[in-house]
């Protein structure tokens, strides 16, 4: 799966966390991508990096 920060209206440098595990994913410019299984939920959280 890929989520392009254009599809949701936002640009630059985004703070990808992943709420279900509890982990940062990191820093990504442009785009999030993860394997995600054929019945799996990905639940993040998008912020801008200050």
């Amino acid at each position: 799966m890929s989520i392009f920060w254009d599809q949701l209206n936002i640009q630059g440098k985004q703070k990808v966390r992943n709420l279900w595990e509890q982990k940062d994913k990191g820093v990504y410019i442009n785009k999030y991508q993860s394997d995600v299984p054929s019945h799996g939920v990905l639940f993040i959280k998008i912020e801008p990096v200050k």
